[in-house]
């Protein structure tokens, strides 16, 4: 019971984190990707980061069977994100530095 608690507890302040200082930043590079821009190196760290820290939520979402669905809305969503910003690198877009 003490190792759900922690679990409860980690998943909780994690999705506090990406509510408030995730997704508001991956929003505004997703609004400056669909404007065709590229993605700017501080960009990239933090893009690094987030996907990172994922991968370390795999055992808490294995263990909490009940969060997979958002996990895997949030993977495709940063995947999406991903995939825009290869196809402007690709077409040669700008960066706006």
């Amino acid at each position: 019971m003490a190792a759900l608690d922690t679990d409860t507890g980690v998943i909780t302040e994690l999705l506090d984190r990406f509510n408030h200082l995730h997704l508001p930043r991956v929003m505004e590079i997703k609004d400056r990707l669909d404007e065709g821009q590229l993605l700017l190196e501080t960009d990239i760290e933090f893009l690094t980061v987030v996907l990172t820290d994922s991968q370390n939520m795999r055992g808490y979402i294995e263990r909490n069977p009940d969060f997979k669905p958002l996990a895997a809305k949030i993977s495709h969503f940063y995947y999406q994100i991903i995939e825009i910003a290869t196809e402007n690198e690709h077409q040669g877009k700008y960066a706006d530095y």
